[in-house]
């Protein structure tokens, strides 16, 4: 964390609605056929909201999706349906593989604006993906992954540094920088 205060207090507690499925006992979440389109689950832990995001936030969460890839988002309203206004949702995150720590990052809101109600949606159906430890945090920032550099790597000349030396060489003449 980077300095920010948890929205309320713990970790979001989901119940689903629109027939989705989950979660069942090993935390596993569904956007089956069988649901509503606007199917998904609702935060039911009452102790995280209000929330705000003036200086942004964070979403931070353990996930897995072991049967294939499934893309997942997060919604925030001022209140459940249908006094909804305001509403944003968060960029899409693609879960992949075993558990893993995964960070959603929220863009700042207008200081005036609060938000009671905090859903989770799938965008890939009829696969399930593991999902527990949600924690919102605001006025935090995930984390900036660092550019590694490989220190096997040959280095290579950029292609404007290739044109210029071709261009000095046709400019001389070889003749005269081979006799240098």
């Amino acid at each position: 964390m980077s300095g920010g205060a948890l929205a309320g207090g713990g970790s979001a507690t989901w119940g689903q609605f629109g027939n989705n499925i989950g979660p069942n006992a090993n935390n596993a979440f569904s956007w089956p056929d069988s649901a509503e389109s606007w199917g998904g689950w609702a935060n039911t832990n009452a102790d995280i909201a209000p929330m705000s995001f003036p200086q942004g936030g964070t979403i931070r969460f353990m996930a897995s999706a072991e049967n294939g890839d499934v893309s997942i988002r997060f919604r925030f309203e001022r209140l459940a349906f249908p006094d909804v206004d305001p509403v944003f949702e968060t960029d899409s995150v693609t879960l992949s593989g075993g558990s893993k720590s995964y960070c959603v990052s929220i863009a700042a809101r207008p200081a005036d604006e609060t938000y009671s109600s905090f859903i989770l949606y799938s965008n890939t159906r009829n696969t399930y993906f593991g999902l527990a430890d949600t924690v919102v945090t605001e006025g935090d920032s995930c984390p900036t992954i660092p550019v590694i550099r490989n220190p096997d790597a040959v280095p290579v000349a950029p292609v404007w540094l290739l044109v210029m030396m071709g261009m000095a060489i046709a400019g001389f003449g070889w003749r005269k920088l081979h006799t240098a």
